[in-house]
């Protein structure tokens, strides 16, 4: 809940913190007396996709908040094409603008994902997070078995929407990889030493 704070208070950022407009790590330089901002949530967002070759291939983020500029700013980075979707249709478009990607509401997604099912969705609303785990996002959204179904939410390990997934034949990707990931990246911004698996 700090992030944008915390973005604010360093006297210089990082290119993601600035893209996302939040930052989760400050880094004291001692010689210049500042503190720095980054983001590591990209970066850890992109560590369980790094087999696939995302270049060119459809994406649709679900969610407009915090979490969603970190996923939009590396999935267009990533050269995916990107699709935000949101319950609230001008947060979508605003997100969408920042970026220079589409937007929709739910209903024109579950219409477009049904006639082109795109490569990769990601999840990164709190639907489906403890105590609400019987909540999916977008209920109903058509999955036919071929996309990549990445739920940022790692309480519980399995949310209902990843469930689904999984028994439509999707790969399911949770977020706990990603949590790790960017605490690595933390760990080497603040140590200068790489974390070890």
């Amino acid at each position: 809940p700090n992030k944008q704070t915390a973005l604010k208070l360093a006297g210089r950022r990082d290119e993601a913190a600035s893209a996302v407009g939040a930052a989760n790590t400050l880094v004291y330089d001692e010689d210049e007396e500042l503190w720095t901002a980054y983001n590591t949530d990209w970066e850890g967002f992109l560590a369980p996709l790094e087999q696939f070759s995302l270049e060119g291939r459809d994406a649709v983020v679900i969610g407009a908040g915090g979490a969603a500029r970190a996923v939009v700013y590396a999935l267009i980075r990533s050269g995916m094409n990107v699709l935000i979707a949101n319950r609230s249709p001008e947060r979508a478009e605003k997100l969408a603008d920042d970026f220079g990607c589409d937007a929709c509401c739910f209903d024109d997604l579950r219409t477009a994902a049904a006639k082109k099912p795109p490569f990769l969705i990601v999840q990164t609303s709190s639907a489906g997070m403890s105590p609400d785990t019987d909540v999916e996002a977008v209920p109903g959204l058509p999955l036919a078995g071929v996309e990549i179904v990445y739920d940022i939410i790692y309480t519980p390990e399995k949310t209902k929407f990843l469930s689904r997934a999984e028994q439509a034949g999707c790969r399911i990707i949770n977020g706990y990889p990603m949590l790790r990931a960017q605490a690595e990246r933390q760990f080497e911004l603040f140590t200068g030493c790489k974390a070890s698996s």
